[in-house]
């Protein structure tokens, strides 16, 4: 599993700092050596609600890196969040 936090620092205060956004990639198993299958979870937090989306990130070249993992998750964040 990977857990990504997003964290904000108001004014850079440190005391002040708060959790405002998680994401939690789950390799679920399906994919091979070269390919990997991945539930994520995202959770918005702060602000005046909490939200959470499931999302399912499927055939990402593992050579790619967590860089490229991570603007997927985002792209299709952004898509689903959109009504997509």
């Amino acid at each position: 599993m990977i857990d990504v936090k997003i964290n904000m620092i108001p004014y850079g205060i440190k005391i002040a700092e708060h959790e405002i956004c998680s994401i939690k990639i789950v390799n679920d198993g399906t994919g091979n050596k070269e390919i990997g299958n991945y539930i994520v979870n995202i959770k918005e937090s702060g602000g005046f609600s909490n939200r959470n989306y499931n999302l399912y990130i499927e055939d990402h070249y593992r050579a790619d890196g967590i860089m490229e993992l991570l603007r997927k998750i985002i792209e299709t964040f952004k898509f689903v969040k959109n009504g997509g």
